[in-house]
């Protein structure tokens, strides 16, 4: 396996998921903590692909931060707009996907995919 097929687990795995979070979460009555569910989602892949792609191609660790917080900040802000529910929705949602990344990824370190 290589590391995009670490990425593509994580995809696989989070998206699923997600979805049903955000399926539950409406049928609960609950349909601005749905669209923090899909903002987070959506946001923690899109987190994740770049920081796939800037440990693959050697960018420096100012432009990955400065990216990576950007992107955290359009989410938080996109949840933070809608309602507090959604704020909080959002961010439980990036930290799921995020976890699910770190485990793909210490997965793939000690396969020996990275570095």
């Amino acid at each position: 396996m290589n590391v995009f097929s670490y990425v593509k687990n994580t995809i696989s795995l989070s998206v699923p998921v997600a979805g049903a979070a955000v399926v539950l979460a409406y049928m609960l009555g609950c349909p601005e903590v749905s669209v923090g569910i899909l903002i987070g989602a959506a946001g923690g892949v899109v987190k994740s692909l770049m920081l796939t792609n800037s440990v693959l191609n050697g960018s420096g660790p100012v432009k990955t931060f400065l990216a990576r917080y950007a992107v955290l900040g359009g989410i938080f802000v996109a949840g933070a707009m809608i309602s507090l529910h959604a704020f909080f929705a959002a961010a439980a949602a990036v930290l799921f996907i995020h976890v699910l990344f770190i485990m793909d990824q210490t997965r793939a370190d000690k396969a020996g995919e990275i570095g």
